[in-house]
């Protein structure tokens, strides 16, 4: 795609912006905590270890700042993206997450997905960003 063609898709896009995926709820289980933090290599037994964890200002195991990408899969790429879009290739490259405190086990969250912005990016090659 050239800049023009991308362009084009970027303003059929934009009517996009504020929409919010409906809600999911989770229940956050300790062993969900351990796992996630063991395969991105977070080895603090706050992530791991129930007694200790208990013992810290947290009192209870506490998730890793990335664990949020958990809920994914509920939200992307659909409905929160429209994939109808002339492109091969596709990258999901951050998300903004918000939370007021730490993420512990036995906490029920719920998700929810905001389609923020879209844009073209020039570089080698222009790119759609979404």
């Amino acid at each position: 795609m050239d800049a023009a063609e991308i362009d084009a898709v970027v303003e059929r896009l934009k009517g996009r912006i504020g929409f919010t995926t409906p809600a999911t709820t989770h229940r956050v289980e300790a062993g969900q905590i351990s796992r996630f933090a063991g395969v991105i290599g977070e080895m603090n037994p706050v992530h791991h270890d129930e007694a200790y964890a208990r013992t810290t200002r947290f009192g209870a195991l506490i998730a890793p700042p990335t664990f949020a990408s958990c809920f994914l899969p509920d939200h992307f790429p659909t409905p929160a993206f429209d994939m109808d879009i002339p492109v091969a290739t596709t990258l999901h490259s951050h998300d903004v997450v918000e939370n007021a405190r730490a993420i512990r086990a036995g906490d029920v969250l719920t998700a929810r997905a905001v389609y923020s912005e879209v844009y073209r990016r020039d570089g080698r090659k222009p790119m759609l960003l979404q």
